[in-house]
């Protein structure tokens, strides 16, 4: 295992592409997943995104085509691997099959994705071996977490390297493993900032006065260099005369943003409106965004191209990749950052509600796979109904997976958004369902999170201004479950007695068992 830890902009991307590039044409399997900023409610987000790249599949490709290419791969892997197929096709988010699986409990179902990941990766590692690279771990994922701290108490005796890239204030239990290895990537010397000033200005000589100038404020951000000489050879600020590269105004007098933003900012400020127009509208859609989704929202279509690829000669994006959909990258999350707070907030919610219908037009027959993407672009575009209906589907989806946090967390959002539209007894009706469905089995897991009371008050309220008992008394039962987690076993007792006092007024057996059982254990306590 390699932790490559920095800051942002110091070249941890750029070190991992150095390295792919020197193990190119060698016999190994390499595969690479990436977090992003509003991914850590996606279970399994950068598990996902490696086996894509293994399976070979694109976004909007036919469900049958990928159903045969995994069954055809793990055949030519190993046959005795097919019992694998059902935890794979389920974390794909297509349609599972065998009956089996499906009678297993979401504890049970999140083991067999855990094994079937293993089961892969390792009989991948036995054939040759296995590099596995996570970008922008800091975003990561409870779900995927988890896995990787079990995925590594497998790593023994495997021909597997994990490569893990993260900002300094990610903390994790690796460190302590014997093949663990951390490489910090600081900011450059002065003397390799130099080298690095001459490279981007094709090794021509540069004088004493704009290599300091370079030097003072971009202090050994390679990422700040780079964009800085960008500015300055966009702005005017610095040309070539003869073989030497000048400052063209006065040094004392030229102004510079100070930080990294502030740079881009500028460059974007600079940009022909053409050109800006689609760099913000693709950074609403992500750090990624596919040409047809671009496509969709833009107002230009003739034209898209042509700009995208001077886009790319400005070096504000790459292509990541052609076929069989073309997929786009800002070459880095800042830029993308930038890009984004650029827009007004308005129009950023109007980009960002076009932005989830081009999603549920393009990729209709898959629409699951995308739920957590639509939840959070109808949620930034305030369509509330539909922000919300994707919620559900989420934090529903998180409860199959056995992913805990991820459901709470959906949960809370949903019941934010509920809480935005109209308030009556539908909405508080829909607001206690909710809770029940989606709250009780990951509080339970969670060990009862300290905020998760004020969302129990609340819905205690709502399920009387109801008046359902059966409601009120499934309420009043979390409850009590968490004064007992947190150890005011009085108040347990007193919630579980109304409970059950509350079933038994509509002799309710299927809710007054398990409260009459919970009554009793929080009277031993």
């Amino acid at each position: 295992m390699v932790g490559v830890v920095g800051e942002a902009g110091v070249g941890k991307s750029r070190l991992l592409h150095e390295f792919k590039k020197r193990i190119f044409h060698s016999e190994v399997t390499y595969l690479e997943g990436r977090c992003i900023h509003f991914g850590r409610t996606i279970p399994y987000l950068p598990v996902i995104g490696i086996l894509k790249l293994y399976f070979e599949i694109q976004d909007g490709e036919l469900e049958v085509v990928i159903r045969k290419r995994i069954a055809s791969q793990l055949i030519d892997l190993d046959e005795k691997l097919e019992h694998i197929l059902p935890a794979l096709h389920d974390l794909l988010s297509l349609k599972v099959t065998d009956e089996t699986y499906h009678t297993l409990n979401p504890k049970q179902k999140k083991e067999r994705v855990f094994e079937t990941l293993r089961d892969l990766i390792i009989r991948e590692s036995q054939k040759k071996p296995v590099i596995l690279a996570i970008e922008d771990l800091h975003w990561i994922d409870k779900t995927s977490e988890e896995f990787l701290d079990y995925f590594i108490g497998w790593l023994f005796h495997t021909r597997v390297m994990l490569i893990f890239l993260h900002r300094p204030e990610y903390t994790h239990r690796w460190g302590s493993q014997s093949f663990f290895y951390h490489i910090g990537v600081d900011q450059l010397t002065f003397q390799s900032s130099a080298e690095l000033i001459r490279a981007y200005l094709q090794d021509a000589d540069i004088t004493v006065e704009l290599e300091d100038f370079i030097l003072k404020r971009a202090a050994g951000n390679p990422f700040f260099i780079e964009e800085m000489i960008y500015s300055l050879l966009e702005n005017g600020s610095i040309r070539k005369r003869d073989i030497q590269y000048i400052l063209t105004i006065d040094s004392a007098v030229l102004t510079i943003p100070e930080t990294l933003h502030g740079i881009i900012a500028a460059r974007i400020d600079r940009l022909e409106e053409n050109l800006k127009k689609i760099m913000q509208t693709a950074s609403v859609i992500g750090r990624e965004f596919a040409f047809r989704i671009l496509q969709a929202i833009s107002d230009m279509h003739q034209d898209l191209k042509i700009q995208l690829l001077n886009l790319q000669g400005l070096e504000f994006i790459y292509q990541q990749s052609l076929f069989p959909e073309v997929v786009y990258i800002f070459k880095h999350a800042i830029t993308q950052e930038v890009a984004y707070n650029s827009l007004l907030s308005s129009k950023r919610k109007e980009i960002h509600k076009k932005v989830g219908n081009a999603i549920e037009q393009i990729y209709a027959k898959n629409l699951e796979e995308f739920y957590e993407m639509l939840a959070y672009h109808f949620a930034k575009g305030e369509h509330l109904k539909k922000a919300y209906g994707y919620l559900k589907l989420s934090g529903e989806k998180a409860v199959n997976n056995n992913s805990p946090w991820e459901a709470y967390s959906f949960c809370k959002e949903a019941l934010e958004i509920l809480g935005k539209l109209p308030e009556g007894l539908e909405n508080k009706t829909e607001k206690v369902d909710l809770t029940i469905k989606l709250m009780k089995v990951p509080l339970e897991l969670l060990g009862y999170p300290d905020d998760s009371f004020k969302y129990l008050q609340k819905c205690e309220q709502w399920a009387k201004d109801i008046g359902d008992i059966r409601r009120i008394t499934t309420i009043y039962s979390l409850i009590g479950s968490y004064y007992t987690y947190s150890g005011d076993f009085k108040a347990a007792l007193k919630y579980t007695e109304v409970g059950f006092e509350s079933a038994g007024e509509v002799q309710d057996i299927d809710l007054m068992v398990p409260l009459y059982l919970k009554f009793i254990v929080d009277k031993a306590l």
